[in-house]
């Protein structure tokens, strides 16, 4: 009955785009399982990956596609698998902690922007020093952030927020790096998780 309260395909089709989610990228089915997991924390028991992809409306091409899945959210410390028949898995107060923070940053708060043009300017070339340590070191990306640091006079803190929120969108969808980064890149200037 729990898994069947999750599967939005069964219990609301009218809700949503079975088409979209039957086209989502791996990172968007990480996202979905980890939201489905997260309706289910209180429980404390393991639920099948794949029924909650299932009842979604997200179809797996290969078997043993679902462990690949639990894997990947195992390895980031979100979830721990039980693999039987089927892979189960219960999500981590990491996890937990992490899906909680997503959904309040929903709204953007600008405010805790510098002020100061030349700490921004800072701030970009210690997040660009960053970057490269993980060995994010293409192109693109100096290219973008020297953008906004050459728009930075022109910009107050929502603008410049807005600008830095879309640039890193711009770059998670070139795959410059990933949504962790970015998030993390975004929190170093308003000190909150940046939404996807």
């Amino acid at each position: 009955m729990k898994i069947l309260f999750v599967s939005d395909a069964i219990v609301r089709p009218d809700e949503i785009d079975l088409n979209e989610r039957q086209n989502l990228d791996t990172e968007g089915i990480l996202d979905l399982i980890l939201s489905k997991l997260y309706d289910l924390y209180k429980d404390g028991k393991y639920h099948s990956i794949n029924w909650i992809l299932e009842g979604n409306g997200v179809k797996l091409n290969s078997r043993g596609e679902d462990w690949d899945y639990g894997i990947m959210l195992e390895n980031r410390g979100f979830i721990e698998c039980m693999n039987s028949q089927n892979v189960n898995a219960k999500l981590t107060l990491e996890g937990k902690y992490m899906i909680e923070q997503a959904r309040k940053a929903k709204v953007t708060d600008y405010s805790k922007i510098s002020s100061s043009g030349e700490e921004l300017k800072d701030l970009i070339k210690e997040v660009l020093i960053k970057i490269e340590g993980l060995g994010f070191g293409q192109q693109i990306i100096f290219d973008e952030f020297d953008e906004l640091r050459d728009d930075i006079p022109n910009l107050n803190k929502k603008s410049f927020g807005q600008l830095l929120k879309s640039k890193l969108y711009n770059l998670v969808a070139a795959k410059a790096f990933d949504k962790t980064v970015a998030s993390e890149i975004f929190k170093e200037f308003t000190n909150q998780i940046l939404p996807f």
